[in-house]
């Protein structure tokens, strides 16, 4: 049977039974507390190393995330420099577009056109009148020439 004794009994036992009993348990206290505190001391030292690594990864990472910023920066700003020049064209085309003539427009100058075909060939019409008629006047002209001449002559 285990029973446990109240560590003051145990010192008063170990006293009157000439100290050794309180030697052995100070001695065992004492290589217990060593050991826990070697293993504390390992734990430690393993918990530092690990962070350490945390700390070096975390600061990878931190590198890598802010390299990752930096090139996005640059895409964007990239980006919107491709989006101002087309903008850019876009506000062009859309003049040239406005000072581009309709459909309507285009269709009145074909209008236009037709009716200035038409109105030429009137010209030309007339101008075929004109020219029979200059023909009909050379004719007679030439003929009083020679009746004037052969009065002369004569």
């Amino acid at each position: 049977m285990d029973q446990q004794v109240p560590i003051g009994q145990l010192i008063q036992i170990g006293l009157a039974g000439g100290g050794i009993l309180v030697t052995v348990l100070a001695a065992a206290v004492w290589q217990i507390l060593r050991q826990a505190t070697g293993r504390f001391a390992q734990d430690a030292a393993e918990l530092k190393d690990h962070l350490r690594g945390h700390a070096a990864e975390e600061q990878q990472l931190l590198e890598r995330l802010s390299n990752e910023h930096i090139d996005t920066r640059k895409r964007v700003g990239t980006l919107h420099e491709r989006i101002e020049g087309v903008n850019t064209e876009v506000k062009a085309i859309q003049s040239r577009l406005e000072q581009t003539p309709g459909t309507r427009d285009v269709h009145a100058l074909a209008i236009q056109v037709t009716t200035l075909g038409g109105n030429i060939q009137a010209v030309g019409s007339k101008i075929d009148g004109l020219e029979q008629l200059m023909r009909r006047f050379e004719g007679q002209l030439g003929r009083h020439e020679e009746a004037l001449l052969i009065e002369r002559r004569g």
